[in-house]
């Protein structure tokens, strides 16, 4: 076994003041075992390569994340393309004394290895290595000489293992040969991960007996987590915002329609009636939109039911006839009839709880399903959850949004309403 003076120890015990200025988390493991998919849930955003084809991801997709004190930089590799060669190369280094990742760079020059080069480059100066494997392999030759790899980098970088549960066949295997070599492992199923799923696994991850002897680690993960936390619920705070804004627009909306007598007809009265249903469902549809991207989700597609309007909360205005006189002689201008959301239905009942319940979703789904761009939500065939949301207050608001009220007491209750919302999805996305 190698000496420990070899390999690139850092100072114990830390403090959070103390840490150095860059930490690297690399995460590690053969083609399309998750590693991209724990990669995106890890960030929150699906910008990142994620494949169902072995081996798409082709180089390193390093993230950089600012957490105040230090910087975290999150490096996804491509998958180890020849385990068995790394496993026996390893075991010469170690035997000689040598570091096995650097001396594996040095020495394999071939470029059938560039995959596996690079991956041990960025592990010679790594703080932790996260090892994905997939559940649903059976732990054969490939994968004991993968862990056995893995096992031999020393106690210079922090090796946990993530076992990504797709299927529970051999799951055991895989717990039982991780605590074969002393490796902790940890479960977690990047493509039905929920917010809090994420936060868990950041929590026992920061429980590990490798980070316990690293102190300034478990600070690194725990900042890590926060920053992770933090961006989510202020995507909330701000849909649940959006949604109010958007509830003040959507009441102050107006379709017009050129009047033929001074009374409108039926089939006046249902052309803008259509006209107005029409706008306000690309309103809502502008919404969702708007929500999607402030969430980070650039591959997701959504399937959602219309936002359609009853006759009831819908009304129509008719302005007042303009009349002048010239001397005795009445002159009329023909109005135009108005079309606008009527506050006094249940209309901001309905679109608040149609926004909270699609806020709701988006926000907890799995960022890795959506980078694939090969799955949807669909929100059609999902039940509506019932949530508790102040009927007597958004009919309030919604009456002064109507009437164009910018007084100070009316922006005190959309704040207060907007802290309710997000709340509301909060309780609903986790």
């Amino acid at each position: 076994m190698v000496s420990k003076n070899k390999f690139h120890f850092k100072p114990q015990h830390k403090t959070f003041l103390e840490m150095k200025s860059l930490y690297k988390i690399v995460i590690v493991g053969r083609p399309n075992d998750g590693k991209s998919s724990i990669f995106a849930n890890f960030l929150g955003d699906d910008e990142v390569a994620v494949s169902p084809i072995p081996g798409e991801t082709k180089h390193m997709q390093p993230r950089e994340i600012n957490l105040g004190k230090c910087n975290v930089e999150v490096i996804d590799t491509p998958g180890l393309q020849h385990p068995e060669t790394v496993f026996f190369s390893f075991k010469d280094y170690v035997a000689a004394g040598r570091n096995p990742a650097n001396a594996f760079v040095e020495e394999f020059k071939d470029p059938r290895y560039a995959h596996d080069v690079e991956i041990m480059k960025a592990l010679s100066d790594a703080d932790i290595c996260m090892l994905v494997v997939n559940a649903d392999n059976f732990v054969g030759h490939t994968q004991k000489c993968l862990l056995d790899t893995f096992s031999m980098l020393g106690s210079g970088v922090a090796v946990l293992g993530l076992v990504n549960r797709k299927d529970d066949d051999f799951i055991g295997e895989w717990r039982d040969n991780f605590a074969i070599r002393a490796m902790e492992c940890f479960e977690f199923d990047a493509f039905k991960t929920k917010f809090s799923d994420c936060a868990r696994l950041f929590d026992e991850i920061c429980s590990a007996s490798s980070l316990r002897v690293r102190s300034d680690l478990g600070e690194v993960l725990r900042a890590l987590k926060a920053n992770r936390t933090s961006l989510w619920r202020s995507n909330i705070d701000a849909a649940a915002g959006e949604i109010l804004n958007s509830l003040k627009d959507l009441m102050n909306l107006r379709s017009s329609l050129k009047m033929s007598n001074f009374s409108i007809s039926k089939d006046e009265s249902s052309r803008l009636h259509g006209d107005f249903s029409s706008m306000v469902s690309a309103f809502v549809s502008g919404f969702r939109r708007e929500v999607l991207r402030r969430f980070r989700y650039s591959g997701i597609r959504v399937n959602a039911p219309d936002f359609k309007l009853s006759d009831s909360q819908m009304r129509i205005i008719l302005p007042n006839i303009i009349r002048r006189l010239w001397g005795k002689m009445p002159f009329a201008k023909k109005p135009d009839a108005l079309c606008a959301a009527n506050p006094n239905s249940d209309l901001p009942e309905i679109f608040a709880r149609d926004a909270v319940f699609f806020v709701s979703s988006i926000a907890s789904f799995s960022y890795a399903k959506s980078a694939t761009k090969e799955f949807e939500i669909d929100l059609s065939k999902r039940g509506f959850a019932p949530v508790f949301i102040n009927s007597e207050k958004l009919a309030r608001f919604s009456i002064r949004a109507a009437n164009g009220d910018e007084s100070d007491s009316f922006f005190a209750m959309q704040n207060a309403l907007r802290e309710e919302l997000a709340d509301v999805i909060m309780q609903s996305a986790k």
